[in-house]
């Protein structure tokens, strides 16, 4: 917490002697870059605890101004930090690099910038953990040349990244995925093994392929007719009528696409020499009522899902991985295998094929984590502007200042809607300024517990059989027998009455007993928006009138 004031702190390493004593020194790496002036400046000869610190610059590995620890030769002291033997060299890629101590906030754009002045990359593979939803911490690349490899093994390997120590050793070769085609006949086997090949293919790719079967199905379902009406066999312009089903399937699938945020303009065009994506599949040739619940299950077997989309017509869905490996997994194995008796059809989807990259969702948390204790707060500080101050951290769901005998204490609670909100509050509103007091931020013990507003004791509306409604906001130009013909359109009525005034003309409200329970609540659900001389019908269940003024009003009206 006390470096984290001044960035991201991403690493921290603390040096111990032989009998894991701490030696006093430790290294600490930043996210950003070129801020080393600043942090030193900042934190140098500064407190922490009760301890006078002394901050200076890292120098990288290698240097010969560093001063060894022990007796070990540089040489020594560089191999020494590996502790998996290295690969055999027969199983290597020359062109392959492992990437291992990776931030856990790191990219595949954070990796790219940094490997691509050294040659031109053929993939870059950053698994990804689905369960925590960050990166593992290690990745690949692999390069078109193996003289690009070398080179940025030479130069990167032991080099600082987003402030962590980052290690480079030769990959294995990628293993090629085992496919066991479905089929009993050696034919049948092969078949499938060279259509698996063909999938890759651009030329053999069409984006926007439907399946007949699906928009008949669709076209049948639009016009409330079953398929074997709409493929009327006799019709003599089937083909016509099948052609103009097919149109406005793809009309709808492009406005559909349109509304969802995907980029439609990418699916036109020359397709053999669009760029594609390495995560985003377009899944086609879908048999009639598969769910997107369908195509996730059989996708999620691969690995971790982004988004997954499909048109209202079923016609194709978009499928979107979290990790490139995971995509290439499910192409391999997933073209052409049959779902519902249909082949599956897949290609990679155009390149930005969604118009806004995928963010991954909060998980909202009641633990202590997301509330803070802010302390050393002005007497005349209000909640209201203690949450507009906390809100550059994120969302805040509760502010609470502690009051005793109406008097502020001058410390409270605040509740943010995220563990990540919280991080970021503790580490840049700490010593912040709110009517001229420097806020003291810090993790608290116990949870904010808002008292919450009495619910309106409302009785169950399935919890009995009431049948009587209280009709309010009535017009005073409505009659009883107007009232009547209203609810009468919803079944059979036992009474209608409209309570009188002593001076003349009713009291503005009514009630309407119905015979069965289920006209009741048809009446009452179809009649709540209705207007009745203007004014807007508020329909109530009715309470029992068990007391006696109640009953003589009764009797009286």
């Amino acid at each position: 917490n006390h470096f984290e004031v001044k960035g991201e702190v991403t690493d921290i390493k603390l040096l111990k002697n032989k009998d894991g004593k701490p030696r006093g020194v430790a290294f600490v790496g930043f996210s950003e870059k070129n801020l080393e002036e600043e942090l030193v400046k900042y934190f140098d000869k500064n407190y922490l605890k009760t301890s006078k610190i002394q901050v200076e610059v890292a120098k990288p590995q290698g240097d010969p101004s560093i001063k060894p620890w022990n007796s070990k030769t540089p040489e020594d002291s560089k191999t020494s930090g590996t502790t998996s033997a290295p690969p055999d060299p027969e199983d290597c890629d020359p062109s392959r690099l492992f990437l291992r101590n990776l931030p856990y906030t790191v990219t595949r754009e954070d990796i790219e910038e940094l490997f691509v002045p050294f040659g031109a990359i053929e993939e870059i593979s950053l698994p990804f953990d689905s369960q925590k939803h960050r990166p593992k911490g290690f990745a690949y690349v692999k390069f078109q040349a193996t003289e690009s490899a070398v080179e940025a093994f030479e130069k990167l390997d032991r080099s600082v990244f987003k402030g962590r120590l980052l290690h480079i050793i030769q990959a294995k070769k990628r293993p090629t995925p085992i496919i066991e085609p479905k089929g009993t006949s050696s034919y049948k086997k092969t078949l499938s093994i060279r259509l698996k090949e063909l999938a890759k293919d651009p030329s053999n790719w069409n984006t926007l392929f439907l399946n007949q079967d699906t928009v008949a199905a669709a076209a049948a379902s639009k016009q409330h007719l079953s398929k074997g009406e709409f493929v009327d066999t006799e019709n003599e312009d089937l083909a016509v009528k099948m052609a103009m089903a097919e149109t406005q399937v793809l009309e709808e699938v492009r406005k559909w696409m349109t509304a969802q945020g995907i980029n439609a303009s990418a699916f036109q065009g020359d397709r053999s020499s669009a760029l594609r994506s390495n995560t985003v599949l377009i899944a086609k040739n879908l048999p009639p009522k598969v769910s997107v619940s369908d195509v996730q299950e059989v996708f999620g077997r691969y690995g971790g899902l982004g988004r997954v989309c499909m048109p209202p017509s079923h016609t194709i869905a978009i499928v979107e991985y979290l990790e490139e490996g995971h995509a290439k997994n499910a192409m391999d194995r997933l073209a052409y295998a049959q779902i519902r008796g249909a082949p599956l059809y897949l290609e990679w989807a155009p390149l930005n094929t969604f118009e806004k990259s995928y963010e991954l969702p909060e998980v909202e948390t009641k633990t202590q984590t997301s509330t803070l204790f802010v302390k050393n707060l002005n007497f005349e500080t209000q909640e209201e502007a203690l949450k507009v101050h906390m809100e550059q951290a994120g969302s805040v769901k509760t502010v609470k200042i502690v009051k005793n005998k109406g008097m502020p204490c001058g410390y409270g609670f605040v509740e943010y809607q995220t563990e990540k909100a919280a991080s970021k509050a503790l580490r840049n509103l700490n010593n912040s300024i709110l009517d001229g007091h420097a806020l003291k931020v810090s993790e608290a013990k116990t949870a904010v517990i808002t008292p919450s507003k009495r619910p309106r004791e409302e009785p169950q509306e399935d919890s009995d059989n009431r049948t009587k409604i209280t009709v309010k906001n009535l017009a005073f130009e409505a009659t009883k027998e107007e009232l009547w013909d209203l609810f009468y359109n919803f079944g059979e009525i036992k009474s209608v009455r409209i309570p009188q005034k002593y001076s003349g003309g009713h009291r503005g409200f009514g009630f309407v007993d119905f015979v069965s329970r289920e006209d009741a609540l048809k009446a009452k659900e179809s009649l709540q928006n209705t207007h009745l001389y203007g004014r807007k019908l508020v329909l109530e269940w009715s309470q029992e009138e068990s007391t006696f003024s109640a009953l003589k009003n009764k009797v009286q009206t």
